[in-house]
């Protein structure tokens, strides 16, 4: 009998499940947040005051921590405001000329 087939032994370190570092992520996701959102602010502010944006942020009870899953929604969101904002300032742009 192989160690692989006795049971009850515990597995090898390797085997483990190692404990997930969220840290990189969260970083890389804040990152993008903080450039979407100075990009939105850049269209809306280029097109002053014939420009405006629609949604906002949900508001919450209080600070809290945002997991992957929701720093992602909220990237996400922000990327299609920020999309959506160029192309009113493109077609207000074509507009004009």
């Amino acid at each position: 009998m192989s160690i692989v087939d006795q049971p009850g032994l515990p597995l090898a370190p390797a085997l483990r499940e190692a404990p997930v570092d969220e840290r990189a992520a969260r970083r890389t996701l804040r990152a993008q947040i903080a450039r979407l959102e100075r990009e939105l602010a850049d269209a809306v502010v280029a097109a002053f005051p014939h420009v405006a944006v629609a949604g906002a942020p949900a508001p919450h009870a209080g600070p809290r921590v945002l997991s992957l899953g929701e720093l992602e929604a909220v990237r996400d969101d922000l990327a299609g405001r920020v999309r959506d904002a160029r192309r009113v300032v493109a077609l207000r742009g074509e507009r004009e000329a």
